[in-house]
């Protein structure tokens, strides 16, 4: 979703990338900054519930990793042009890869660590 909206809302994900701390101030945008607390709410539930199944490192903070994850993804608005080669839902895809797979290539068997 995060990668929809920066491609999707490509002049507002600026916007907020670029002006959040100022934004923050102005009681006008409380509506942004209270979504953005719901989401990070939601997103940090499905990271504990991902690091309970050990599907992620018990030892990483899990509101690091949401503002990781969530600023790469909003500063892919600096530099992602949605009428190149790559389409949003690859570029998604690309993103989570990185993030849960990390990028090392998978050990083959016998490979050596």
């Amino acid at each position: 979703l995060a990668v929809g909206y920066t491609v999707d809302r490509r002049d507002e994900a600026m916007i907020i990338e670029n002006d959040a701390p100022y934004l923050a101030q102005l009681p006008a945008f409380d509506f942004v900054f209270e979504a953005a607390t719901e989401a990070e709410r939601l997103w940090l539930g499905v990271l504990e519930r991902a690091r309970d199944a050990g599907q992620v490192r018990a030892e990483l903070d899990l509101a690091t990793l949401y503002r990781t994850i969530m600023g790469s993804m909003f500063a892919s608005v600096r530099w992602y042009q949605p009428t190149g080669r790559m389409k949003p839902k690859q570029l998604a895809q690309q993103q989570v890869r990185l993030f849960f797979d990390g990028f090392r290539p998978h050990e083959t068997h016998g490979a050596r660590a």
